[in-house]
């Protein structure tokens, strides 16, 4: 008789879901997609309930697919999208139907106001936070009390996206080392949140949820939860881990000098070492890793996966559903190398991140009246290699 393993990854498309054998055997996965709301420029935002639903969703579906009971699964964890800071009440309520997700970056001015008190390459060598700061959790927490005082008054704690999901499983509120390391409060050298950078901030650290190993269990599903999601009552849920930290630990990315690539909704080439990588010019960005003792430093691009979603979306819209990503694929292969002189450069959607990373951005060039779809989805697909091509 066969005990299992639920794992999650909460992304910025949806949520993916997977069923393991105790020995690390897949056997069985499962998507449930989410949208993005885009409401001003800049202003990236998703409903933490589209995240919970997206579990339940996913769960239910896995495991009618499976046959597996719910009983067999012994343990989950999830990984989660980066740099969220969901608002909570003391009551555990949302204050915010919809929050900043990793890649908002309404926080500029706040940014500037807390680099005239904190040297900015102070702050980077730190915590390691290299992507834009305005992206970062902390950034969006004064955002957040710059503009919304009557929440922020509210506010007893806040939580990253794996993190109230996994609140939602057990009803405990913790983080681990690999999410709180991407909250812009988090001291490398540490393994802590920084006195000096929540004093700098004038956030009180009660605010922030306790830090856990990754693989400690932060609680058991509730009687609640299991209604809802399809799980049984008492399983295990693990603190898990933001997602670069999980993508190392599942690239086997554990030991001096593992390098691996990740292809997502974003992109990104990253190398485990027991020391962070810093570099105040080029800025890689560094998280703690899921081991601890290890951190894993990442050079990245905005738009890898996103660049493709938009393409379907806007290009191709007479595919749905999942397997239209598999048409795209076998219309993009009908173009010749080169996209017949279509050229796309996938930061052009982050057109403020570009150019400190690959030059400045460039949209679709190349287009002739004999350009044709095919054409324009390889050109996709090339300008995201191209792009990760820089840092080789």
């Amino acid at each position: 008789m066969n005990n299992y393993i639920m794992a999650y990854d909460l992304g910025t498309g949806g949520i993916k879901a997977s069923l393991y054998l105790e020995d690390g055997v897949q056997t069985g996965r499962a998507f449930a997609e989410y949208s993005t709301a885009y409401p001003k420029p800049g202003w990236h935002e998703q409903r933490p309930e589209d995240w919970w639903q997206g579990v339940c969703q996913s769960t239910t579906k896995l495991l009618a697919e499976s046959n597996v009971p719910a009983r067999k699964i012994v343990a989950v964890g999830l990984s989660g999208q980066s740099l969220v800071a969901a608002p909570l009440d003391r009551g555990g309520h949302l204050l915010l139907d919809r929050v900043p997700i990793w890649s908002d970056a309404r926080a500029t001015a706040e940014a500037g106001e807390f680099f005239a008190t904190v040297p900015y390459e102070q702050w980077y060598l730190a915590t390691g936070n290299g992507d834009p700061p305005e992206t970062y959790s902390v950034m969006k927490l004064l955002w957040l009390r710059k503009h919304h005082p009557g929440i922020w008054e509210r506010t007893a704690k806040v939580i990253g996206s794996k993190d109230y999901v996994n609140f939602k499983l057990t009803g405990e509120i913790a983080t681990d080392y690999s999410y709180a390391s991407g909250s812009g409060l988090f001291s490398l050298a540490d393994w802590n949140y920084s006195d000096a950078l929540l004093a700098a901030a004038g956030i009180d650290k009660c605010i922030l949820p306790p830090i856990l190993d990754s693989h400690a269990v932060v609680g058991k599903v509730t009687k609640r939860a299991a209604a809802e999601c399809g799980l049984e009552a008492g399983t295990l849920v693990a603190s898990g881990g933001v997602d670069n930290a999980l993508m190392a630990l599942g690239a086997r990315g554990v030991g001096e000098g593992r390098v691996y690539t990740s292809l997502g909704s974003s992109s990104w080439i990253a190398v485990t070492s027991r020391e962070p990588i810093l570099d105040v010019n080029t800025r890689p960005f560094v998280f703690a890793h899921a081991e601890k003792g290890y951190y894993t430093s990442a050079v990245s691009i905005f738009a890898a996966g996103n660049a493709y979603r938009w393409a379907r979306e806007e290009l191709w819209q007479d595919l749905s559903g999942n397997e239209s990503y598999a048409g795209m694929d076998r219309f993009a292969a009908a173009s010749p190398t080169g996209a017949n002189g279509v050229l796309f450069k996938s930061d052009a959607f982050r057109r403020q991140f570009s150019e400190r990373r690959c030059g400045p951005a460039r949209l679709v060039r190349g287009i002739t009246m004999s350009t044709t779809r095919s054409d324009l989805l390889r050109a996709v697909l090339e300008g995201v290699a191209m792009d990760l091509n820089c840092y080789a």
